[in-house]
């Protein structure tokens, strides 16, 4: 291989010293992640030294073109799939080079295939760089043309540095958001454009309101499917209806509904299972020809390739059809397209591999209660295929023991018929995709799922009224319930005993009936179920009778789903009842650059958590997930001490106050006057500002009709107003009647007690810090809510003590400091400067001050060694008495510390470590650069934990 490549880390290695096809996997060997370790020769037979699922992938890899010489692959512990990050052409080394045009072709099947970010190919002089999510450029005639826009000419370039293996292999390269976004785009992926066209066929069909027409759209994408791999042959069977013909275009091309509709008769014959039923009536011979001339359309790839020549399904993973699918569920009865990186995420949660693989695949049922398209199911039928094959020597199944493990393990209900015909196509899929064409043509027959595996039918309903064809005691329900509240006459009684009416509580609630002892759930949720004191009760209820294990908590991460911004959770739990000592895993993710380029969930050490279970159950106890989002640690003991003071409302009703919210407008076609109001000054929200209430922004009361807060008492002096927003605008107002709106919140005192008011409200403003520190604690909307508002319950929560005085201690009141810093990054995650910023050297001097503080208690002779920034680590030394006489830690050394610091656990998954290893008297603390590892709320945090490890080494 070209010298380049060999610096690049890229070189070929001899034969990795591992175990054979079938024996269990050293737990040494996936541990390691250097870019030698992970460089695999591609060949149609690999040895069998390579784990057997990179076996998988070699040949894939081969399968797809068989010039690609090697790939750098990532593992991930053996029980998820490895990935490759780069495929290779050493044009240097091979007898005949592959030519340009050649190269473009090969561009354009990775391109298709999609999860390779970058394409490299080495010649004599110089390294191309190729990125897999740019499509190729095509000239007149359609060729594609090979353009590389990256080229490494030598190893001083710096493309050099940015395209080192190692870069990929570590993570780092995802973390240069201006050079790695070009690899990682999805606007131009292959995918998504794929998705897109379909949706705009779909549209242009009338989809929405033609089933028949959507239907016949989706059975040409399974056709086109089954044709480009080759299930067909050489294509005599279109032939059969039609002279001439070698391909399903060529029969949509005469636009003849009767010859499409004997096709598919014929098709359903040979498959069955009613994926191609239909029969002589799908549509009308329009829909035909308007379907033939969209997928015939030169308007794809600057004009020059059909739909048909472009998109190659031989070569697109089954999965993206699967996901096309999804995208058909109607929005509004509250599906919404769940991503594949979350539905990963949440099934290696609740039904990991290590998990499955002891268990007997007959016993095992699977359940979606509102399956949609079935992203949920087909990702479980995957897990199940793969789990057979680890239990039996990583066989290949015949088409039978596939067809027997669907039959008897996946299970879905969906109101929507159209959801359930999808989740068949998407099932039906599955199947060929982990058979070979030829027994896909030969043995392969599909059973009809319908009324049997797959319902159509209001789950609740059915759950309610003891429907036999529902499964029992099933193993794992999963699923995203809709988040909705129906028509007061579609409610079961179930739903209407849950809060809100919402039907996913109510799913939740119902699905957990259904399992077997010891099955488990996992379901997403809005987080109103755990942030909601209102959901409270009925949240404690639950988990009284069943065991949560985990919350899983995305809600500062914005578009998580592409067609709509929720605020989510999902819940993993088992069917038993919880012991009074178990502990809750609570995981509050982010959303940050190198995240979002990879289209995968981060975690780092602060963001894990632990509820043990008799928090869940005190009264009052949707503030400990919030506490948790902002960081956990000794935030819980503050905020647990401020719960224990009276709080404003308390303050305000043993005085014999009053506290209401502003007016509402009315309808004018309704009477509803309230003549104190109309005509009377008027305070609008924005002229209540940080230096108080605005009197030139005073207006008049134009309104005559009001719907509710016009109580002529709640605007009559004195009076404290609040605005209910985080900032908390307060001011004191004595001089007549003003009217306000219900965004502000009036505090009403009797004429004698206005010196008392006034008191207060100064008080309020002097505390303002303080006030508001309660409400992101304790206030219902924070966080989980709407950005920026607050409350009149958030505002009436606030800890306020009698004397007046809060009373923090100085390690409170750096919690309480950084914690405005840790609400803007929940709310922007990777555009908060939390993560935007490097720790600067004031910032590790507070960091280092805040962490010497804490531990020089125990440690009066602990001291700050030196602070090391390399290769977005940085590591500080500590040590207790005398310095070090060497070096504990060189700035060379920590930059090989990456892979151990970001770990990929898996492809939807990665974890942000901080290392700590001691060394005689001595020790390091290494984290990323970014300011989020450094503040000083942190460095208590860290403290902590190293006072819990050195009384466990005996200390120093």
């Amino acid at each position: 291989m070209s010298s380049l490549l060999a610096e690049l880390k890229l070189a070929p290695l001899p034969q990795p010293a591992g175990r054979r096809s079938g024996e269990k996997a050293a737990p040494s060997r996936h541990k390691k992640s250097s870019a030698q370790e992970c460089l695999a020769p591609i060949t149609a037979d690999p040895s069998t030294e390579w784990d057997a699922d990179e076996q998988i992938l070699i040949r894939q890899l081969f399968a797809l073109d068989d010039r690609l010489d090697h790939a750098l692959i990532r593992r991930f512990g053996g029980e998820q799939p490895p990935q490759a990050l780069a495929v290779i052409i050493d044009n240097e080394r091979k007898s005949v080079p592959v030519p340009p045009g050649e190269l473009a072709k090969i561009h354009r099947k990775l391109w298709l295939r999609g999860g390779i970010p970058i394409f490299y190919i080495g010649w004599p002089d110089k390294v191309d760089v190729i990125s897999c999510a740019d499509p190729p450029a095509f000239d007149e005639a359609g060729e594609a043309q090979y353009s590389p826009p990256r080229i490494i000419t030598g190893v001083n370039d710096e493309l050099f540095r940015l395209h080192s293996g190692e870069r990929l292999l570590d993570g780092t390269f995802w973390d240069d958001q201006e050079h790695s976004a070009p690899f990682a785009r999805n606007a131009e992926s292959s995918h998504k454009k794929l998705l897109e066209k379909i949706l705009d066929f779909d549209r242009r069909l009338g989809g929405e309101r033609k089933p028949a027409a959507r239907r016949l759209l989706l059975q040409t994408l399974l056709i086109k499917y089954l044709e480009d791999r080759g299930v067909f042959g050489g294509g005599e069977w279109f032939g059969r209806f039609r002279e001439g013909a070698r391909s399903f275009l060529a029969l949509l091309d005469q636009g003849d509904a009767a010859l499409v509709g004997r096709f598919m008769l014929k098709m359903e014959e040979r498959f069955n299972g009613g994926i191609f039923s239909g029969g002589d009536s799908v549509v009308d011979s329009s829909c035909v020809r308007a379907l033939s001339r969209l997928v015939d359309t030169k308007s794809e790839a600057n004009g020059q390739l059909t739909f048909w020549e472009l998109y190659s399904f031989a070569h697109i993973p089954v999965e993206v059809i699967s996901q096309i699918y999804e995208r058909f569920a109607d929005r509004k009865k509250g599906a919404i397209y769940t991503p594949p990186a979350l539905v990963d995420l949440i099934l290696h949660q609740v039904m990991p591999f290590s998990r499955l693989r002891g268990m007997d695949l007959a016993d095992v049922k699977i359940m979606d209660p509102t399956c949609g398209s079935g992203i949920f199911l087909v990702a479980a039928l995957q897990r199940l295929f793969r789990t057979w094959r680890m239990q039996n020597e990583w066989a290949q199944p015949e088409a039978e023991t596939l067809k027997v493990i669907l039959r008897n393990c996946i299970f879905g209900v969906d109101i929507q018929a159209d959801s359930v015909h999808i989740t068949a196509f998407s099932l039906a899929l599955a199947l060929c995709e982990a058979l070979p064409p030829p027994v896909i043509w030969e043995k392969l027959h599909f059973d009809d799922l319908a009324e049997k595996n797959l319902l159509i039918g209001d789950f609740m309903e059915m759950a309610s009224g003891g429907d036999s064809r529902l499964p029992e005691k099933v193993s794992f329900i999963v699923g995203n319930p809709p988040f909705l509240t129906r028509k007061r006459e579609c409610l079961t009684a179930a739903e209407k005993a849950v809060p809100r009416k919402n039907f996913a509580y109510a799913v939740l609630n119902q699905s957990e009936r259904h399992l077997a002892e010891g099955g488990r759930f996992a379901l997403i949720q809005p987080a109103g179920i755990i942030a909601n004191a209102g959901a409270e009760p009925f949240m404690r209820g639950i988990f009284r009778r069943r065991q949560l294990d985990m919350v899983l908590d995305f809600a500062s991460i914005r578009g998580l789903f592409p067609s709509a911004d929720p605020k989510v959770v999902a819940l993993i739990g088992t069917a038993r009842s919880p012991e009074n000592r178990h502990l809750i895993s609570h995981y509050t993710f982010r959303r940050t650059p190198s995240a979002n380029a990879r289209n995968v969930f981060e975690l780092d050490h602060y963001d894990c958590h632990v509820v043990p279970q008799e928090e869940l159950e005190e009264k009052g106890s949707p503030w400990i997930w919030r506490i948790n989002l902002l960081g956990g640690g000794r935030l819980k003991n503050l905020a647990r001490r401020l719960a224990s003071f009276p709080t404003l409302s308390d303050y305000i009703e043993a005085k014999g106050w009053s506290m209401g919210r502003g007016f509402f407008v009315g309808s004018p076609k309704k009477d509803n006057p309230a003549p104190w109001l109309t005509g009377k000054r008027f305070l609008p929200t924005d002229g209540l500002t940080s230096e108080g209430i605005a009197r030139g922004r005073l207006g008049i009361v134009r309104e005559r009709s009001f719907a509710g807060g016009c109580s002529e008492r709640r605007f009559t002096p004195p009076m404290l107003l609040i605005k209910e927003n985080e900032s908390l605008q307060s001011d004191f107002w004595n001089d007549g009647p003003l009217a306000y709106t219900d965004k502000i919140v009036g505090i009403n005192a009797p004429v004698d007690d206005a010196a008392e008011l006034e008191r207060l409200a100064k008080s309020f403003a002097a505390k303002r810090k303080f006030a508001i520190l309660g409400c992101r604690l304790f206030g219902k909307q924070s966080l989980y809510g709407k950005a920026t508002a607050i409350l009149k319950a958030d505002i009436a929560r606030i800890p306020w003590p009698v004397d007046g005085n809060w009373d923090l201690s100085s390690w409170e009141k750096i919690v309480a400091d950084d914690l405005p810093q840790m609400a803007d990054y929940v709310r922007n995650g990777q555009n908060s400067p939390l993560l935007r910023n490097k720790a600067s050297k004031s910032d590790i001097t507070g960091y280092i001050s805040c962490f010497t503080g804490v531990l020089r208690k125990l440690y009066p002779e602990l001291a700050a060694g030196k602070t090391i920034f390399e290769n977005g680590l940085l590591g500080q030394v500590f040590f207790f008495g005398e310095s070090p006489a060497g070096e504990i830690l060189k700035a060379s050394q920590l930059a090989t510390l990456r892979p151990v610091i970001e770990h990929d656990e898996r492809r939807s998954l990665r974890r942000i470590r901080v290392l700590r290893f001691y060394d005689g008297n001595a020790f390091v603390i290494v984290k990323p650069d970014r300011l989020r590892y450094w503040i000083r709320s942190v460095a208590i945090r860290d403290a902590d934990d190293v006072i819990a490890e050195l009384l466990d080494m005996g200390g120093f």
